[in-house]
């Protein structure tokens, strides 16, 4: 692996799991060195892994020692802008690098279309690659929506468009990414404990636009315009972008007839005669289609239940709230992020939520905001297991009952996606 020409380098990869190995992966072929540092304990396979490609490894821990002649440090999304080692690494002069920045960086001519927000990205994101792949394929789609780049790179120098979901975390480790159309789709309080502070949020999701240039183009909301401040890269609003009464959002949700203008508009502006009406409408219900984001996972004494474990925030349970059209018995809880709360308790005031299920981490603080919102009646429950047999035992035949959480799952769960499984099990445990 070589930086700009220079003999092959010494990489440090900062994490070892889906991202971290795929880093790994990609210095090893391209020849280069690598240094793995583990904040927890490697596997036997990894081990093994590392020990005969040669690579030098430490776990439990990231210490001065991966830095050793570094050239190039790559660090997990997980890890924080302001972890110490990063720091180091700033102070000796060594570059530090988002995996995503490194893969687009070999991407050549290919256009990189990048999404991020708080809420709808994997949605959006699936919904260009699917609409360019209808007619201007080959698509890569990849980035935070579980694929990173720099495991298809290959692929992806082929493509004729390469479609990425970006995180908060992966924006706030990137210093030079350039996309040529850059969406922003929506920001609310969000990963408040990685950022430090909803300022810092927001500032990492501005570095999206940061280094375009004329002939980029930035797409956002009207009302978030100042977030494309001091980027030379012209700029549409997709809020205002006309989408027609075409079948091709009839039956979408309203968040999801949302989050196709913005695909439609970054569609429009990467691609010159772009027809939306040559889309098949069954491409883009496919593609509003997400594991654990408003998934019917079964019906049990006559009350549908629903998994949208993939709200792991207020703004995204409020958005779940909105697709409510009968009496549901709501399960709400995890590991809260701070902020929202005091709108997703009024929103639960005014739905047609008739009883509130709280569990986890994050129970005491939830009840005190829907108390202060005048909901009632909540009830508490120790776990998601707990939660998820009182919620079907009080939800009444006709009536839904929905899981989503509005919280991370970290308090119980490694991610959203095994949360979502655990739920689905109980579920169909109980219809047994």
């Amino acid at each position: 692996m070589r930086i700009e020409g220079s003999s092959p380098c010494r990489v440090a990869v900062l994490g070892f799991r889906r991202t971290g190995r795929a880093v790994a992966a990609h210095v090893l072929a391209a020849g280069g060195e690598l240094f793995v540092s583990e904040a927890g304990t490697l596997s036997e396979g990894d081990r093994r892994f590392l020990s005969r490609a040669g690579a030098g490894f430490e776990e439990g821990g990231h210490t001065p020692a991966c830095l050793a002649g570094a050239d190039l440090v790559v660090p997990s999304p997980a890890v924080p802008p302001d972890h110490p080692i990063l720091e180091e690494a700033c102070a000796r002069g060594v570059p530090v690098r988002s995996e995503l920045e490194l893969a687009a960086s070999l991407l050549g001519e290919v256009p990189l279309i990048a999404v991020t927000g708080t809420n709808g990205k994997s949605t959006t994101a699936r919904m260009i690659a699917s609409m360019l792949l209808e007619e201007h394929g080959p698509v890569v789609l990849a980035g935070n929506i579980g694929v990173p780049l720099i495991a298809v790179i290959g692929e992806a120098r082929a493509a004729s468009y390469v479609v990425v979901e970006v995180s908060s975390f992966q924006l706030a480790q990137s210093h030079a990414l350039r996309p040529h159309v850059a969406l922003l789709l929506n920001v609310t309080p969000d990963h408040i404990d990685y950022h430090r502070s909803f300022a810092r949020y927001v500032a990492a999701k501005r570095r999206l636009f940061e280094h375009q240039e004329p002939s980029d183009w930035a797409i956002l909301p009207s009302g978030l315009e100042s977030m494309h401040a001091g980027s030379m890269s012209r700029v549409r609003f997709y809020d205002r972008e006309p989408i027609g009464p075409e079948p091709v959002w009839r039956g979408l949700a309203p968040h999801n007839v949302v989050n196709l203008r913005a695909a439609v508009c970054a569609c429009r502006v990467a691609e010159d005669g772009f027809d939306l009406s040559a889309v098949d409408p069954d491409v883009m219900k496919e593609a509003a289609r997400l594991p654990h984001r408003l998934v019917t996972v079964g019906e049990v004494n006559g009350v549908q239940v629903i998994d949208d474990s993939k709200s792991t925030n207020a703004a995204s349970t409020i958005a779940a709230l909105a697709t409510v059209d009968r009496p549901t018995v709501l399960l709400l809880g995890g590991r809260h992020k701070e902020q929202g709360y005091d709108d997703l308790a009024r929103s639960i005031a005014t739905s047609d939520v008739r009883r509130v299920v709280l569990f986890g981490e994050a129970a005491a603080f939830l009840g005190e905001k829907l108390a202060a919102a005048g909901v009632h009646p909540v009830e508490r429950c120790r776990s998601l297991t707990d939660a998820t047999r009182r919620g079907l035992e009080i939800a009444r035949r006709g009536e839904l009952l929905l899981l989503s959480p509005g919280c991370s799952s970290l308090d119980a769960f490694r991610s959203y996606a095994r949360r979502g499984r655990a739920f689905s099990r109980i579920v169909r445990r109980a219809a047994s």
